[in-house]
């Protein structure tokens, strides 16, 4: 006789966790990234990375909200809004991972350019020497 498999995601009413800790836990969390955002125009960077840090600092602060409202509140009796928020959730985390990759890559062209540019003042600077890449010793 053949066992019945057990629905172990039974339709709850219950939400997965108490809102008396997500609460606090997300409220902080959202503070912490908006002080960041905030602060992101007052400081010393270049404008397309400040770009890349404050929309990526603005999409985490909209998955710390939907991740709030996802474990407080949503529960699996709503199975249409408990996917819709999930995927969402899943979906704006991706986004997150692409613009950090996108501030690496930034970072990476900025970095490059910088280096360009000392060559450059290094050649200037000593007109014997070639501006292309040296080994310790002076020899290309």
């Amino acid at each position: 006789m053949p066992v019945p498999i057990l629905n172990t995601m039974a339709a709850s009413t219950t939400p997965l966790l108490p809102a008396l800790l997500v609460v606090p836990l997300a409220c902080a969390l959202m503070m912490a990234i908006a002080a960041h955002v905030l602060v992101l125009p007052k400081s010393d960077m270049p404008a397309s990375r400040r770009r890349l840090r404050t929309t990526n600092g603005l999409v985490m602060m909209f998955v710390t909200a939907l991740m709030g409202y996802a474990l407080c509140v949503v529960t699996t009796s709503q199975p249409q809004v408990f996917v819709i928020v999930w995927t969402s959730i899943v979906f704006l985390l991706g986004v997150v991972v692409c613009l950090a990759l996108l501030d690496v890559m930034n970072t990476w062209r900025i970095a490059a350019a910088a280096r360009r540019r000392l060559r450059q003042e290094l050649a200037q600077r000593m007109p014997g020497a070639k501006a292309g890449r040296t080994g310790g010793d002076g020899a290309p």
